[in-house]
């Protein structure tokens, strides 16, 4: 029997995502909206409008209920080699560090 979809969409008005509080925090550290959105590839737009959405991604949301099911963190989920591509793939793009 096919499982039923749940909706992502939120009537809260509230951003379902926590990177407002993380980029002050990066802010204090130095690091602009300009910055964290370069480091992680994408235009400051995207980033605002990442900001501020009320719902999760469909995608996102399946992989945090599957951790959360586990009793796990989505960090455990994924692999020892996705997770070194990924931290590379900032670090690259970061000030002060080598491009290959």
């Amino acid at each position: 029997m096919p499982t039923k979809r749940h909706s992502t969409k939120s009537t809260s008005t509230k951003p379902a995502l926590s990177l407002r509080h993380r980029r002050r925090w990066h802010e204090g550290a130095g690091l602009s909206q300009r910055e964290l959105a370069r480091r992680v590839g994408l235009m400051p737009r995207q980033l605002y409008r990442l900001e501020r959405r009320t719902d999760l991604p469909e995608a996102l949301r399946q992989v945090l209920l599957v951790a959360l099911a586990l009793g796990s963190t989505v960090e455990d989920l994924v692999s020892a080699e996705t997770l070194a591509a990924l931290r590379a793939e900032v670090s690259r793009r970061s000030p002060g560090t080598s491009q290959p």
